[in-house]
């Protein structure tokens, strides 16, 4: 969203006419409502995302749901404290301190180098238990490759052949 033209959009409409206000409150939230979706749609026209969901990986289970759930929460954790790093009016006054800005750079280098170490975790985790998953696989179908085969084909999704309008029921 342009900021710029919203508030360009915004004092041309009628909510900055205050002539053009109706007398009834009800009214009004709703000349309120409208102005703002008329103008947020011509700034920001709605479109259609689609969403496929995607079937999870076997061996993707609770311990890696919460390692990669515990990295995204330090991931914001390191995104916040930079923020408050980036140097602003407030904090270009008189009134802030040198300290308070060493302060806050290193509590985000500190907020960094965990989230780091968090994600190289989550990597090693994921990586011993798609290992762990397909060496068990493999040991347990040792002795009969057509079974072997046949997990596999299942895992990667192989099982079914999609339907064909190229072939009817005679051919």
């Amino acid at each position: 969203l342009d900021a710029a033209a919203f508030r360009a959009a915004v004092s041309e409409s009628r909510l900055c006419q205050p002539e053009s206000w109706p007398a009834d409150i009800d009214d009004l939230c709703g000349l309120y409502e409208e102005e703002l979706t008329n103008i947020l749609d011509r700034l920001i026209p709605l479109h259609q995302v689609v969403k496929r969901q995607r079937p999870t990986d076997p061996w993707f289970d609770q311990d890696c749901r919460n390692s990669k759930r515990q990295t995204r929460r330090l991931e914001r954790l390191y995104l916040t404290a930079c923020r408050r790093c980036r140097p602003t009016t407030s904090s270009l006054s008189m009134t802030s301190s040198p300290s308070t800005l060493g302060r806050a750079v290193a509590a985000a280098a500190a907020a960094k180098a965990a989230w780091y170490s968090q994600r190289r975790v989550y990597r090693q985790l994921r990586r011993s238990k798609c290992d762990e998953f397909w060496r068990k696989c493999v040991e347990d179908n040792r002795s009969n490759s057509r079974l072997l085969w046949r997990a596999v084909d299942r895992i990667l999704g192989r099982r079914k052949m999609p339907a064909s309008d190229a072939i009817d029921v005679n051919q």
